[in-house]
């Protein structure tokens, strides 16, 4: 079990270094950038993505517009939000409006501190149903076009693992990722306010590993974290505007049969954000919801159960988390703050 009085006081001074993927050079068929992809994922499971090259920058200002859209939606009055919130459970996991206070927060025995809006790929790619998400965004262009891009950027860089790794014929990951078979694959955006939060809620977002396979991350300031195994301690990642954050989720570790890392990561306030706010964009490709694999302990996933179970996770308690390696990645880490951090 880890020293959690070390892991938890963690200084603004302990930063994360990454190493830096060029998704140009993957695409070329760089042998070199692959093996540096690899390294990074069997190490950290966290890496950056260099967004400079031309055939991706329309894609970085993309990114920035969906951040400033964010910014003006979550001003929006409660009320107005709420009438964005999914009526059906099973739906709010994926799509719409996410008020403070609903899932276990950072902070021990709290609640989490952060609104969301979530777009699912299956509604911005369906004409039918994409208008939906005007209010949001006016121009569901903008949405549609970054999560086509996204989910292309997530499949080049695991057809690049699933070749390293020498799974099947190389193509394997990259077929349990179509984006048109239903999945649960959406674009998220996170507001995390620093001030009038509900009583019994802290700022920030609580301990957890990514239930999908890549996560490609922007964020508008300080505050993610990730932990270092080999340093026994939290180090904060510094947002970088040329460049998107990427993450390793579970069921990518487990569809490469624990090759890779799942890294645990979360979201605290910094010095640097205090008395401010934070915004974040996502996007989490995960895979097709008939895709089947096997966890480290041997028990067989379809897809669609464990994003429910780890859905589930989000909600439990600091202690029923600890219990079990769902939400953590690891029995015995307790992956909260203390009260007067």
């Amino acid at each position: 079990m880890a020293n959690m009085e070390h892991a938890n006081c963690t200084s603004p001074d302990d930063i994360a270094t990454l190493t830096e993927i060029e998704v140009n050079l993957l695409n070329s068929g760089s042998q070199q950038e692959a093996r540096k992809l690899l390294l990074a994922a069997e190490s950290d499971g966290f890496f950056y993505l260099s967004l400079n090259s031309g055939c991706i920058s329309g894609y970085a200002g993309r990114a920035i517009e969906l951040l400033s859209n964010g910014e003006k939606y979550f001003q929006k009055p409660l009320i107005e939000k709420l009438r964005d919130k999914r009526a059906v459970e099973t739906e709010t996991r994926t799509a719409g409006y996410k008020p403070i206070a609903i899932e276990t927060g950072v902070g021990k025995d709290t609640k989490d501190g952060f609104e969301a809006f979530k777009v699912p790929v299956s509604e911005i790619l369906d004409p039918r149903k994409s208008a939906q998400f005007q209010q949001f965004c006016s121009d569901v262009r903008s949405l549609r076009s970054f999560a086509i891009h996204s989910h292309s950027i997530a499949n080049t860089i695991m057809a690049s693992l699933s070749k390293a790794l020498e799974l099947e014929d190389g193509t394997y990951l990259s077929r349990c990722h179509r984006i048109d078979q239903p999945s649960s694959s959406s674009t998220v955006v996170n507001f995390y306010p620093s001030a009038s939060l509900p009583r019994n809620s802290s700022a920030g977002h609580n301990a957890h590993t990514d239930l999908g396979s890549i996560t490609i991350l922007f964020c508008s300031t300080w505050g993610l974290q990730i932990y270092s195994d080999e340093r026994r301690r939290w180090l904060f990642v510094p947002p970088a505007p040329t460049k998107a954050i990427i993450n390793i989720g579970d069921t990518l570790r487990f569809l490469a049969k624990n090759r890779i890392k799942s890294c645990l990561h979360r979201v605290i306030q910094h010095p640097k954000w205090a008395g401010s706010s934070r915004l974040s964009l996502a996007y989490f490709a995960r895979p097709n919801s008939d895709t089947k694999f096997t966890d480290e302990e041997g028990t067989e996933w379809l897809v669609e159960d464990w994003v429910s179970r780890k859905f589930e996770s989000y909600r439990e308690t600091h202690a029923q988390q600890r219990a079990n390696w769902v939400q953590l990645g690891r029995k015995g880490f307790m992956g909260s703050i203390s009260s007067n951090l």
